[in-house]
């Protein structure tokens, strides 16, 4: 029985030793509001980040496209509204067409992959530094930093 609690042991340390060793980092944070360094520099380790921010980006430059030379009125009717509803449907349905939409879909496709991740992942908050997909250091701003409490906090 000793031998087997020996192996247990021994088993279970060599499992610590490969979770201390950093594979991976996923930086969650809103660039433009709260911005995490990515002052980590490690061969090998795959350092990727959630701009929690590139939503508003993203709906700001499609806006930005299809409202392009329009003017809403100062004092709008409902007339005017309905004018300028219509004006800004057939300007979207212009801009659908173009590959900047393309590319804009794909974007916001590949956003929402990244933010179904954060759900799966449970992140609660940002800014959110995940190491090798499973320990999360809320609060650093510091991918450095993180780096050296998860070390920390596993050995």
């Amino acid at each position: 029985m000793k031998k087997l609690l020996i192996a247990g042991a021994l088993a279970l340390a060599a499992a610590n030793a490969v979770a201390a060793e950093v594979s991976s980092i996923l930086v969650v944070h809103d660039a433009s509001i709260d911005p995490v360094r990515l002052d980590y520099r490690m061969n090998g380790v795959d350092v990727s980040e959630i701009d929690l921010g590139f939503g508003s980006k993203m709906d700001e430059q499609m806006t930005n496209a299809v409202t392009a030379g329009m003017v809403m009125p100062a004092n709008i009717t409902e007339a005017d509204e309905e004018r300028f509803e219509s004006q800004i449907n057939e300007s979207f349905s212009r801009y659908a067409q173009t590959d900047e939409y393309r590319l804009l879909q794909q974007q916001m496709l590949a956003w929402g992959q990244q933010l179904a991740q954060l759900a799966s992942l449970q992140i609660t908050k940002a800014p959110a530094i995940v190491i090798n997909g499973s320990v999360v250091i809320y609060g650093e701003r510091s991918v450095n930093a993180a780096v050296e409490a998860y070390y920390s906090q596993v050995n």
